[in-house]
């Protein structure tokens, strides 16, 4: 998954302003559910990164060979006009361009014997390429 430099996987953003964070989960509702396992990972990640009280970015970017790759990397604090995603602790921000192509979807940490990370059920993804990377 692309990230910009000087960001890692396992990495998150500071809390919000109360006011800011509740306007900003009620407008999340639908957007994007984080399960319990992802939760669990999302601390266990942040507190391995020193990043503990940080934010899991969820952001839909152009690139790969079909269009769009999720980005996901740790940030301290939330912008004005992402949505704030909080489940048993953890926090996951979602900037207001990709709220329409995440809609519905389901952030999961899957583990598997071909490997283990954080994955986007997104019931908007109309293709993909070959390697699996990208979607559109």
């Amino acid at each position: 998954m692309g990230m910009p430099s000087g960001h890692h996987i396992d990495s998150s953003c500071a809390s919000v302003g109360n006011a800011a964070a509740e306007k900003s989960e009620t407008k999340a509702e639908g957007v994007l559910e984080v399960t319990s396992n992802a939760a669990k990972k999302i601390l266990e990640f942040a507190k391995k990164e020193d990043k503990e009280g940080w934010l899991l970015r969820v952001k839909i970017m152009p690139g790969g060979c079909s269009g769009f790759t999720y980005g996901l990397w740790f940030e301290k604090k939330a912008e004005a006009n992402d949505l704030v995603i909080e489940k048993n602790g953890a926090k996951v921000c979602v900037d207001q361009e990709s709220w329409a192509m995440l809609q519905g979807s389901v952030l999961e940490y899957l583990e598997s014997l071909q490997g283990s990370g954080f994955a986007v059920q997104n019931p908007n993804v109309h293709g993909g390429c070959g390697c699996g990377k990208s979607f559109s």
